[in-house]
């Protein structure tokens, strides 16, 4: 099981204001590039961007990692909130 931490600057400031989204699935984009160093994951979060008859929609996120361990994966810069954060676990 994957998990997604924000980055200890992040969760300083969504604590100060109240930010209550979350990650709640974090879902590798290709098993096949496990072993390079940058790596891709689709990130899901709580927030419901479309709410329809049948279904929900929530906020997805394609964000490129750097990977520094063998289960650790450090989201790259320039993708706002998510950036710094930590995918942590076994792919």
């Amino acid at each position: 099981m994957l998990t997604f931490n924000y980055s200890k600057m992040m969760e300083k400031y969504r604590k100060d204001n109240k930010v209550n989204t979350k990650i709640t699935n974090v879902v590798p984009i290709s098993n096949e590039r496990v072993n390079k160093k940058y790596f891709k994951f689709q990130l899901v979060s709580n927030n419901i961007v479309y709410k329809g008859l049948e279904n929900e929609q929530y906020q997805k996120s394609i964000v490129t990692t750097e990977k520094v361990s063998n289960n650790k994966f450090v989201v790259l810069s320039g993708y706002g909130q998510l950036s710094g954060g930590i995918i942590e676990g076994n792919i």
